[in-house]
């Protein structure tokens, strides 16, 4: 076995959680899998929030009927304001929070479909599947074998340099894994949103039917779950950025022109995309619900 071999080993960590394939080598193929609304509804996961939002669902009604009548009862004490026209619309307010109630996982779902097109439509127009193949692993573990200039050995005319510059990829190992580590836990952690807000979707619309700042939440839960989607769509587009600068990194230290230079650069740069990447998904969901308000 090679030394680039050995590196290939060791970046090409990949596993399968809750339904999900995980690949530390290809972060683009991951990034895009974790995207992926339809993959997400399939998932352990996915299940997993049908089963707790059809849980939720009874106490929520429970939750909007008891709003209802205090609401209700607060309207029917306004002796000078009471009129048909208010009561009637507390009660259209109660038939539409409870289809909301009783309909939540299917209309948030709706809204992810919508959110999936967009994401699909965007993806065509840059061809984000023609940069999802490029595997770190592969990429380094060439590097290292590739690797020319610097010392040699004078009786078997052998370069150490593939040695050497395999001992620095040794020193890094663990801040490279690292970051890419954080950058898939900051994407997951968006599949986590979705789970969740999903499965108790229905209490936010339970205490929408109330006049004191209760009739925005559905609103909110509405818009959260829009600014999610925009939340994928711009992790995509991060992540293709940076697939294309490790093409980019793939494309100097290829061919002839490797050596033990262009290894540590690429190394190094590799590192530093990584960390870009990591302060770029961190942000994105600040920025997403700051564009809609969620």
């Amino acid at each position: 076995m090679s030394l680039g071999s050995i590196v290939q080993v060791l970046l090409d960590i990949s596993f399968t959680i809750f339904g999900f394939h995980i690949d530390i080598g290809n972060l683009g193929k991951t990034a895009k899998e974790l995207c992926d609304w339809s993959l997400i509804e399939e998932s352990n996961l996915g299940s997993l929030a049908e089963v707790v939002n059809a849980t939720v669902v009874p106490i929520s009604l429970s939750i909007l009927g008891a709003f209802f009548l205090i609401d209700l009862i607060k309207k029917t004490m306004e002796i000078d304001r009471l009129s048909i026209e208010r009561v009637g619309m507390t009660l259209v307010r109660f038939l539409l929070c409870r289809e909301f109630i009783v309909r939540s996982y299917d209309l948030l779902g709706l809204i992810m479909e919508v959110g999936e097109d967009i994401c699909t439509a965007v993806l065509d127009a840059i061809a984000y599947s023609d940069t999802t193949t490029i595997s770190i692993g592969t990429m380094l573990g060439n590097m290292v074998d590739n690797a020319e200039g610097g010392l040699t050995i004078p009786i078997i005319n052998w370069s150490i340099m593939p040695l050497i510059l395999f001992i620095v990829f040794l020193i890094i190992y663990l801040p490279l894994i690292g970051t890419f580590a954080m950058a898939i836990a900051q994407i997951f952690a968006r599949v986590v949103k979705i789970v969740v807000t999903f499965a108790f979707a229905p209490i936010p619309f339970g205490i929408a039917v109330l006049d004191d700042g209760g009739s925005s939440t559905g609103k909110r839960v509405t818009m959260s779950m829009i600014s999610t989607c925009v939340e994928g769509l711009i992790t995509i587009l991060c992540v293709h950025i940076y697939s294309q600068g490790i093409a980019n990194l793939m494309t100097q230290t290829s061919g002839d022109n490797a050596n033990f230079g262009l290894g540590i650069s690429c190394m190094i740069g590799i590192l530093i995309m990584n960390s870009i990447l990591i302060i770029a998904v961190t942000s994105i969901s600040q920025v997403s619900e700051r564009w809609l308000g969620a």
